[in-house]
């Protein structure tokens, strides 16, 4: 916003090229904006610029401060005020007390409601709308308003056969996509019947591949239901290939992205160290080290032993801490994090200081993707279309077996360019399935689970019923 206020979109992008900061590397959104801060001066050049992190209301003051130092002609900071003071400000440094009587005699902040500043605290988005009018000067006029976008009329989906393929093709700004589990509950199997029932669903269809051999019904896959994240599938021992997923944003575009969800979890004003690539919902053995988040979705306990754990409720509470526990219960609305082995005692410190009443922030990051706003999302493969062309490097995602390499029946989710979805099945090899869907109009495409599991309905009509139970559909709903 700041960049924005001293130059064009235009003007901007001679700053794409460059890395001013470490951990703004060239390609992301913010990147231009970065760069123009760092070789202004309004940030340091060379440091990190933490692009995910929180604002806190000071560093927001040192950032105004710092624009009106670069620009005074476009943030004047006129003083109209004597400096406001605060209780809390005493341990500021020099400079940010400068910063801070610089804003407040300009009227561009004030305290909070309790007449204290709270440098720390985080920036909220209604305070930040009157930071940005105030430092800008700008200024309200009578019957101003923004003007209401017209709400967009409903178009059915388009149902149909070509090239050997039945296909549904549908706009998802006009439907809520859910993820839909056999009994609530994930690797559960039930009948399709029984997992549609009270969906009220529009379109429905199969979801990702499962074990159903033995009744493991194991799925596989990541899963974002109503912006919900359900399950983090683990990457494999290299960390490296990511997968490929469906995914719908806030604003109802549909796109095929290949990415990786990485769970951060921050114990909140503790001072420790956040911990990163937590699980979500998989299966830990005895000898695992690593950091997991079971939900009432997945098991009503963490069966087994644990080292350490919390119980915590639907607003990020901790409320039990467990130490050298076995079969901790898994609260309802809540969840348990937990890690089966202890590690070394500093990064366990996120562990053994952590108390009941102590508030926790999950945060998700959707780590190759260029969508982040993520409301519906499934995740299966092969590939068979990327970015118009035909995908066959299957074993670099994954080491497919034949049922699904093979000429059987697939079932197939693929994105055109303007956002729409396109849901088809047909049979035969999934190179063949990569062309029918570029036959489609599509850009995309991913393969998810097909032969005996397959299964799609549209506005009350079924095209292909399944031969056995499945664990989990993707449903849509009219909006």
């Amino acid at each position: 916003m700041l960049s924005l206020s001293a130059k064009t979109p235009e003007e901007l992008k001679e700053y794409e090229d460059m890395e001013l900061c470490p951990d703004s590397k060239q390609g992301q959104w913010y990147t231009k904006s970065v760069n123009w801060a760092a070789q202004e001066g309004i940030i340091p050049a060379g440091e990190n610029f933490r692009p995910k992190d929180d604002i806190t209301r000071m560093e927001t003051v040192e950032l105004v401060y710092s624009m009106h130092k670069a620009h005074p002609e476009v943030v004047p900071l006129t003083p109209v005020r004597d400096p406001l003071t605060f209780p809390d400000t005493a341990g500021l440094s020099s400079e940010q007390k400068e910063a801070l009587d610089a804003c407040t005699s300009g009227n561009v902040i004030d305290g909070t409601g309790s007449g204290a500043f709270d440098p720390s605290g985080l920036l909220q988005r209604d305070q930040a709308s009157r930071i940005i009018c105030d430092m800008l000067e700008l200024e309200t006029w009578e019957d101003s308003r923004i003007p209401e976008k017209p709400k967009p009329q409903f178009v059915a989906p388009t149902t149909g056969y070509k090239n050997g393929a039945t296909y549904v093709e549908f706009d998802p700004q006009f439907f809520n996509g859910k993820i839909a589990l056999a009994n609530g509950r994930l690797d559960s199997a039930a009948s399709y019947s029984s997992i549609l029932s009270g969906q009220n669903a529009y379109i429905a269809v199969n979801g990702a591949m499962f074990n159903h051999l033995n009744g493991a019904n194991t799925t596989y896959g990541s899963f974002v239901s109503n912006g919900k994240v359900l399950r983090i599938m683990r990457p494999d021992t290299a960390g490296v290939k990511r997968e490929a997923a469906f995914v719908i944003d806030s604003n109802g575009k549909a796109s095929i992205q290949w990415m990786n969800i990485n769970q951060k979890i921050d114990r909140v004003d503790s001072g420790t160290k956040a911990i990163e690539s937590v699980g979500l919902n998989t299966t830990v053995g005895n000898n695992d080290g690593s950091r997991m988040v079971y939900t009432s979705e997945f098991a009503s306990k963490v069966s087994g032993k644990v080292a350490y754990a919390f119980a915590v409720d639907s607003s990020n509470t901790i409320t039990k801490v467990y130490t050298s526990a076995s079969d901790v219960p898994v609260p309802k609305g809540g969840y348990v994090l937990f890690t089966r082995m202890a590690r070394d005692p500093w990064p366990d410190r996120f562990f053994t200081l952590a108390k009941a009443g102590d508030k926790l922030k999950r945060t998700f990051e959707y780590v190759g993707s260029t969508v982040q706003d993520v409301q519906t999302l499934i995740s299966c493969g092969p590939t068979v279309l990327k970015k118009g062309a035909i995908f066959t490097n299957y074993a670099s995602e994954g080491n497919y077996d034949d049922h699904v390499l093979g000429s059987g029946t697939h079932m197939l989710l693929g994105v055109k360019a303007d956002g729409k979805a396109v849901i088809a099945y047909a049979s035969g090899s999934q190179q063949s399935m990569g062309n029918i869907m570029k036959s489609l109009g599509c850009t995309s495409a991913i393969n998810v689970d097909g032969g005996a599991s397959t299964y799609l309905s549209c506005n009350g009509k079924t095209f292909i019923t399944p031969g056995r139970n499945l664990t989990n559909m993707l449903v849509f709903t009219k909006k």
